[in-house]
């Protein structure tokens, strides 16, 4: 379970995003704990969103700057769903 929290984090650092603090990594929701299911769909999710954003830039020829900021946008996109999903679990 680390690992997976660790490979996710590894993600949210690279665009300056703190996994620790940030409001979009935040969520509302019952303290039930974290689940390896609910660890994996996060991850899967930062993963996908992270690689169709970077596919995005580079075929749109973006500078690194523009993409960094980019798929930093869509991971925020991305956190925010999951939040979603995780409040009404």
């Amino acid at each position: 379970m680390r690992e997976i929290v660790k490979k996710a984090q590894d993600i949210l650092y690279k665009y300056d995003i703190d996994p620790i603090t940030d409001p979009h990594n935040l969520v509302s929701a019952p303290n039930k704990g974290h689940s390896i299911k609910n660890i994996q769909e996060v991850y899967d999710g930062l993963a996908k969103a992270e690689k169709e954003a970077l596919q995005y830039c580079k075929k749109k020829g973006m500078s690194a700057s523009a993409t960094k900021k980019y798929v930093k946008n869509r991971l925020y996109k991305k956190l925010d769903d999951l939040g979603k999903i995780a409040a009404e679990r």
